[in-house]
């Protein structure tokens, strides 16, 4: 018995964190040297991510796309993580994420791949890349395999923020999967409807998809960066990063890792479990988002102190 309730405190403790699911992400980045000077293989899949470990229960899938639609999932997310009696069948529902994208469900039949495959050509071609990465098949080299999907987050507010994510999955040279896998991802620009004049749907979704191929160009570079020449996560250089997040309906602010930046955007590396949906590196738009040295008062999740 005290050792069930030790379990359920557990449990409970890995949802506070944030809806933990399950299925480990790896916090850190790769090990130099992966596959002895062998340029990594890049298998750019057709796969979604994952429904059991990447996404809270609820999301809707638009068919026939890529496209995720979240933030209307029902249910305690505390009750959902540890499975008590009635909760999967309200996490299941997936009723407010059709409703709320009913109208658009044409347009929203948006597919990463192709986009995705000629960003990596091209980017294979750069001096930073091109002896690190290859898109030819080679069975003695290590294989990155990349899943991606579109997240259009809901709010509270009612506005919708757009999400790239892709997740790698590093395979040996010996074709046993290694212990790294890494979600990353990315936005770019303030909230806004979906619909109206300025919604993201306007002029048949073109500024949705614009704004998608911006974060996915965003999301593969640094990825490609991090595994390639992996960044820094220091524990005496920890950051508070307040923001937006995807799968989350709030703005939060979270202690992690700012492992690079440029002018526009910050990555940045909660410092978390593997098992939450906010583990991973986050590529957040400078426009929207506060990062400073964090402190030993700040928690490791909290409520973001910003206007939404």
């Amino acid at each position: 018995m005290n050792k069930r309730r030790v379990h359920i405190a557990s449990c409970i403790s890995a949802a506070i964190a944030v809806l933990a699911i399950g299925g480990c992400v790896s916090q850190g980045a790769p090990k130099s040297g992966i596959g002895q000077g062998q340029a990594i293989v890049i298998d750019y899949t057709q796969d979604d991510i994952s429904s059991w470990s990447d996404m809270p229960m609820g999301t809707y899938r638009v068919p026939n796309s890529q496209v995720l639609v979240s933030g209307h999932q029902k249910g305690n997310a505390i009750a959902i993580a540890i499975g008590l009696p009635g909760a999967m069948d309200a996490a299941t529902d997936t009723s407010g994420g059709r409703a709320a994208v009913q109208g658009s469900e044409e347009t929203l039949r948006i597919s990463l791949t192709a986009k995705a495959q000629d960003d990596l050509a091209r980017m294979l071609q750069t001096s930073t890349f091109s002896d690190k990465f290859t898109l030819v098949p080679n069975s003695k080299a290590p294989v990155l395999h990349v899943s991606s999907n579109i997240v259009l987050q809901f709010l509270e507010t009612g506005n919708v923020i757009p999400f790239v994510i892709l997740k790698g999955k590093l395979i040996d040279t010996h074709g046993a999967a290694s212990a790294w896998t890494m979600r990353y991802a990315a936005s770019i620009g303030r909230p806004r409807p979906l619909d109206g004049e300025h919604g993201w749907m306007s002029e048949g979704g073109a500024l949705l998809t614009m704004n998608v191929s911006s974060a996915l160009e965003r999301a593969l570079l640094v990825m490609l960066t991090d595994i390639s020449s992996p960044f820094l996560r220091d524990d005496n250089r920890k950051s508070a990063a307040d923001g937006y997040f995807p799968f989350m309906s709030k703005r939060l602010q979270v202690v992690g890792y700012s492992i690079t930046e440029d002018t526009d955007w910050i990555a940045f590396s909660p410092k978390i479990i593997g098992t939450s949906l906010l583990a991973g590196v986050n590529i957040m738009d400078k426009s929207v988002t506060k990062i400073r040295v964090a402190t030993k008062d700040d928690r490791r999740i909290s409520a973001s102190s910003e206007r939404p």
